[in-house]
């Protein structure tokens, strides 16, 4: 199949890029941004909660947006204010204004979220599943380069002003791309695809990523501590480990992008999350709490698993019912809703139960994902062979 580069993609895989760069920037500049407002760590942390609220209103409002507006004009000024609020965030001098700057930063990421996956679905409409995960692979790289970026600016100056002021630069080659871009149209009424298109298949989808974030947020999140509070690996190894689960994730939608050109998205959704069962169903078992190499394998084995879910997601609903702005805001809302509340669960097992309550959470996690996919598949009508 010959691949036509559509009108926008360089902005929306940049607008990706940015998002990735803006959502791994937290951690590493928690225990600064700290300082910067004379809190505890504990209660700087409330600017998760605020980055992951904005996040959800961002993305049920900017469903609205894109049925009403132009969709590369919205993503091209959102990233300008995306841009700005990061700039900003070394300077706030309180908790409050560094929530509100989190709240503001996480509204303009839902929105980019939705924007970049429902504008590029709109633009090659069946074609999408190599450009879905070539989509999701630039977010990817922005999550990596992010740590990295503010790392060495920590080390070269001990001072975040300029790693934020970078990071609000990288934003604006987006903006700039997608300001001359001809906008896609939201896909023509289809009878078929419209009998389809009712509450079932966007609640089905919603559930399912919601879980499915939540799973992912929620090793990425937890594995350095599963591993550490468990004497399984060093500090070192740890983290280097959960280096080594989102880079699998990360390259394995890089893997992805020709295949995705020949097999249908419900196959690789199948298969990944037959993969997310068989890899947290191992770390569940007694014999993975005294097994390093168990840990290290499924790391990046269920790395590899979880890449191509999202993107596959979108593109099955995509292919499965008409996707309006007002209808792919309840799947990013769903991927919030995971992205907050399921981490925050492992935190108070982790609390009250242990660390190594973490890989059986998960793994029920996992299970309802797939029980969420198989709904998906049988209100679509599609069979599983």
């Amino acid at each position: 199949m010959k691949a036509t580069i559509e009108p926008g993609t360089p902005g929306f895989f940049w607008a990706f890029f940015a998002l990735g760069l803006t959502a791994a920037s937290i951690g590493p500049a928690l225990p600064r941004l700290a300082e910067g407002t004379g809190v505890s760590i504990g209660a700087v942390s409330l600017v998760f909660a605020a980055y992951r609220g904005g996040f959800i209103a961002g993305s049920l409002g900017g469903g609205s947006l894109l049925d009403r507006l132009r969709g590369n004009r919205v993503l091209a000024v959102i990233l300008l204010v995306l841009a700005v609020a990061l700039a900003l965030v070394p300077h706030a001098s309180s908790l409050i204004l560094l929530v509100g700057l989190f709240l503001a930063v996480g509204a303009a990421g839902g929105i980019v979220e939705i924007s970049g996956n429902t504008l590029l679905l709109w633009s090659y409409g069946s074609r999408v599943g190599p450009y879905m995960n070539g989509l999701h692979f630039a977010f990817g790289v922005g999550a990596i380069v992010s740590p990295l970026l503010i790392g060495r600016m920590l080390e070269g100056t001990g001072d975040l002003t300029g790693a934020f002021l970078l990071a609000g630069a990288f934003v604006l080659p987006g903006a700039i791309l997608l300001f001359g871009a001809k906008s896609p149209s939201a896909p023509e009424a289809d009878e078929e695809k419209d009998q389809r298109s009712r509450v079932a298949p966007t609640v089905f989808t919603a559930l399912f990523l919601l879980f499915y974030v939540g799973a992912e947020s929620g090793f990425g999140g937890w594995l350095y501590t599963f591993a550490v509070t468990l004497d399984l690996a060093t500090p070192g190894q740890a983290g280097a480990m959960t280096a080594l689960f989102w880079g699998s994730l990360t390259a394995g939608r890089l893997v992805l992008i020709p295949f995705s050109y020949r097999i249908h998205p419900k196959r690789i959704l199948m298969a990944s999350v037959i993969g997310c069962l068989a890899f947290l169903s191992v770390l569940a078992l007694p014999v993975a709490s005294g097994s390093v190499g168990i840990l290290w394998t499924a790391s990046g084995g269920l790395g590899l698993s979880m890449a191509g879910i999202f993107p596959g997601a979108v593109s099955f609903a995509g292919r499965h019912m008409r996707v309006t702005g007002s209808v792919s805001r309840w799947f990013f809302a769903g991927a919030g809703v995971g992205g907050m509340s399921i981490p925050w669960i492992l935190g108070q097992m982790v609390e009250y139960l242990g660390a190594a309550s973490v890989m059986g959470a998960l793994l029920v996690v996992s299970a309802l994902m797939a029980l969420a996919l198989g709904g998906l598949l049988f209100v679509c009508r599609t069979p599983v062979v």
